[in-house]
């Protein structure tokens, strides 16, 4: 693999944009480049889960984890989201300005409610919504791709660990934190009144079997 620094990818990511009009419900909001070319450098670099390996971005939106993933060679990517409009930013800005890596990618438009996918993948990567607007949708996007991958990078809000260990624990996997952060989520929506919001988070690695500690 072509080793690339994490600065690079952290400023191409800077290039993905943010959604076009983002919608509530759906808990829309752009993660941070410096995060997710973290993200991506960890799952590579540490623990070797992406190049070679099929790769699923769970709630993919505008493509940054997604895109941060191809800078590292992934043999194939899918891209799932329920916003068409999102799916196709994120496919202009690849064969705009990653045509080698096109090939590589495809994109799936479905409410992970009824997305069925029977051939489980090697890395599922998300930014999942935080359950805040529709509760309990970061556990169920958390149930999905433990049902689609063995190795799962996800984000959840700091205040939420607690509870996602033991629940992952519950079900035979391990949840290793793998570092914490602030996320700043600019004044998007109407009920916004500061210019930026900040949320703290928690990035695990969850694989199965073991227990935590």
């Amino acid at each position: 693999m072509d080793r690339i620094s994490k600065r690079k990818i952290e400023i191409f990511l800077s290039k993905v944009p943010s959604f076009s009009n983002p919608i509530l419900l759906y808990e829309q909001y752009t993660i941070m480049p410096s995060i997710a070319a973290k993200i991506i450098w960890i799952a590579e670099t540490v623990f070797r889960d992406i190049c070679g390996k099929t790769i699923i971005d769970l709630g993919c939106g505008t493509g940054r984890l997604l895109i941060g993933s191809l800078f590292m060679n992934p043999a194939y990517v899918i891209g799932i989201d329920i916003d068409l409009r999102a799916i196709r930013q994120a496919k202009n800005l690849i064969k705009k300005n990653m045509i080698e890596k096109y090939w590589r990618v495809d994109f799936i438009c479905a409410d992970i409610n009824k997305l069925c996918i029977r051939k489980r993948v090697h890395t599922v990567i998300e930014n999942p919504p935080f359950g805040v607007h529709r509760k309990g949708y970061d556990v169920l996007f958390l149930l999905k791709a433990i049902s689609l991958a063995d190795n799962i990078y996800t984000i959840h809000k700091y205040n939420t660990s607690i509870f996602i260990v033991r629940l992952l624990d519950k079900l035979g996997y391990k949840a290793e934190k793998i570092f914490d952060d602030e996320i700043y989520i600019p004044s998007i929506y109407q009920f916004h009144r500061k210019k930026i919001h900040k949320v703290k988070i928690s990035v695990f690695r969850v694989t199965r079997g073991g227990k935590n500690e």
